[in-house]
């Protein structure tokens, strides 16, 4: 009640509100913010100005620290939005968490499977999870300056899940070129430097597979799919690709 009523003085006390436009180039600009845990319920809110100015003198680049911001201009749109679901942290749960400390998307998706029928065993499995998330809660990923080539790592576990399943697996990450692209690298050349993933693949198939060499080539195609549109997107971004090199176990 005192929040309306302080709305309501606000409102009696400024009456004559206005937008003021500027002539401009009518080029979209726009500026993003957000409010940590401002709400209640540990809420957060994020907040948008959009307004029309000035042609910036290279689209192309971004603006330097000290290139001088352009002239603000009436709003044309104002987002203002509250979060509904609250975060103490951001890696708070795992669903979230999952997206930097990898190591843990084959419990989730173990753990996903039993929602359904859960039984004491999968409240177990959440407990140990959860109890692994807060002993270790500062989940990070490293990258390094490399030529922006893909690679990827692929690799199986046969009738590692309930019903007989398995799971498939994939690492991503961006490395040197290979010398000679047009030829598989020799067994004793060494393996590309390691880099930040950039994508991790971990499924569990949902068909029965006779053998451990039928679970690498599903593994294999798996991500070899996966990795079509990261390719896309490197050589839109002017990375130009040579075909993927992709490691995996062929003592099976």
């Amino acid at each position: 009640m005192e929040g309306i009523t302080q709305l309501l003085n606000y409102c009696t006390s400024n009456p004559n509100a206005t937008v003021q436009y500027h002539a401009s180039e009518m080029v979209l600009h726009a500026k993003s913010d957000a409010s940590y845990l401002s709400e209640t319920k540990s809420r957060s809110r994020v907040a948008g100005f959009f307004y029309l100015i000035t042609k910036p003198k290279n689209p192309t680049k971004a603006p330097a620290a000290d290139n001088p911001s352009p002239p603000l201009n009436g709003a044309i749109s104002i987002f203002s939005q509250r979060i509904k679901r609250g975060y103490k942290k951001y890696l708070d749960t795992p669903l979230l968490r999952r997206a930097i400390d990898s190591t843990m998307l084959p419990a989730i998706g173990t753990l996903s499977t039993q929602q359904s029928a859960p039984t004491a065993q999968t409240m177990e499995g959440i407990t140990q999870l959860l109890n692994y998330c807060a002993s270790n809660p500062n989940a990070t990923i490293r990258y390094h300056a490399s030529d922006m080539v893909l690679h990827a790592e692929s690799d199986a576990s046969y009738l590692s899940e309930t019903k007989a399943r398995s799971r498939a697996a994939g690492f991503f990450y961006l490395s040197t070129k290979p010398k000679n692209p047009t030829k598989a690298p020799a067994a004793d050349n060494p393996s590309p430097p390691l880099n930040g993933a950039i994508s991790i693949f971990s499924s569990i198939l949902r068909k029965i597979l006779s053998s451990t060499t039928e679970a690498e080539l599903t593994a294999l195609f798996h991500n070899g799919k996966e990795a079509c549109p990261m390719r896309i997107a490197l050589e839109e971004m002017g990375h130009r690709q040579p075909p993927t090199p992709i490691v995996t176990n062929n003592q099976t």
